[in-house]
């Protein structure tokens, strides 16, 4: 078991029916997918969707999903750490998939340091399917059971400890500094971080159809007894910086983030946002990892500064028909891909 992901966190955020369900509301309808699964009967942990695709712009890829998977075809929000409380659940998923037709089997962010990649690895050499890594990715953190929050600070780089926390200072020069939950005001947050996101990337954060998932995630979620933290960090009463953050038995997952740029010569507001964040998640009692997930900075990744633990994430397809197998080696030839060393 990874030391970073342990039992009491499994099945994590986006293997909750909470998660799931708010999904299959947003995505269930989607024209391209089509559900495998009579989810009335069976765990949506279990489900499986499909769609169809063309390889090489010729070849049909009828390519199947669990359910609650972001692809390019439906793209969903993220959701990473595939894994489960019990893992009989995934070896029932992997059987239900020999139940119906398909090409290829994809599934992403899988814990490389996992015994759902080790199952995956011998259910295809059982069934003689090639496994291809399609991904591989790193995920960062704060272990709050490491120490204290000035343990943590004394063990950050000069610069970072100034970006994370000693530049509140010059903030709290300006005006009132004050770190907020809106919850349950989810329109207003959504409102806010759409905004920020529109500035800095040309586009919003969260699309209809993500809208429609993340409202009900949060709702199911805070119904199930976890907490949402809709933090908004403010100056005098005026929103610069958002973070949606949601507390799941002891890990809180840092779903997304927004802020003005360049608001001030030498703060990084999105950076001390973290501060904020981390610093709460250190002082409470029911917080022991404090997850800024997968992915990079737009300038650089800050993410890798400011954490104390990381994961190793793949995305990895099962392919059944040889030709298939021959499209992906030219295809990823064609392109310079190769496949990661694990």
């Amino acid at each position: 078991m990874n030391q970073y992901f342990p039992q009491h966190h499994r099945p994590g955020l986006f293997r909750t029916s909470a998660w799931l369900s708010a999904w299959l509301t947003a995505w269930g309808t989607h024209p391209r997918l089509k559900c495998l699964s009579d989810i009335n009967t069976q765990p949506l942990a279990s489900g499986l969707c499909s769609f169809t695709d063309y390889k090489l712009r010729i070849l049909p890829l009828k390519t199947i999903i669990p359910v609650g998977v972001a692809t390019g075809v439906a793209p969903s929000i993220r959701g990473e750490y595939f894994c489960f409380e019990d893992p009989q659940q995934l070896k029932y998923l992997l059987d239900e998939s020999l139940n119906h037709s398909w090409d290829q089997f994809y599934i992403p962010d899988l814990m490389l340091d996992s015994i759902e990649f080790d199952m995956i690895q011998d259910f295809c050499a059982q069934q003689h399917f090639s496994l291809l890594i399609r991904d591989k990715t790193t995920s960062y953190g704060v272990d709050v059971r490491s120490g204290t929050f000035a343990d943590y600070l004394k063990n950050l780089g000069s610069n970072t400890r100034l970006k994370l926390f000693n530049r509140r200072t010059k903030l709290k020069e300006l005006g009132a500094l004050r770190v907020t939950n809106i919850w349950p005001d989810s329109e207003k947050f959504i409102a806010l971080i759409n905004q920020f996101h529109w500035k800095r990337w040309g586009e919003p954060c969260f699309l209809p159809r993500n809208t429609t998932q993340i409202i009900n995630a949060l709702n199911n979620l805070t119904d199930a007894g976890h907490s949402v933290d809709l933090s908004v960090l403010s100056l005098d009463d005026k929103p610069l910086s958002v973070m949606l953050d949601i507390n799941v038995n002891g890990r809180v997952y840092n779903l997304q983030s927004g802020y003005i740029e360049n608001f001030m010569h030498g703060v990084s507001l999105g950076t001390l946002h973290f501060g904020f964040q981390i610093e709460a998640a250190f002082n409470s009692p029911n917080v022991d990892y404090y997850d800024f997930m997968a992915g990079k900075g737009k300038h650089c990744n800050y993410k890798e500064a400011i954490a104390n633990a990381q994961l190793e994430f793949v995305s990895v397809s099962m392919v059944k028909p040889a030709l298939l197998k021959l499209a992906y080696r030219v295809n990823d030839y064609l392109k310079g891909y190769q496949q990661p060393n694990i």
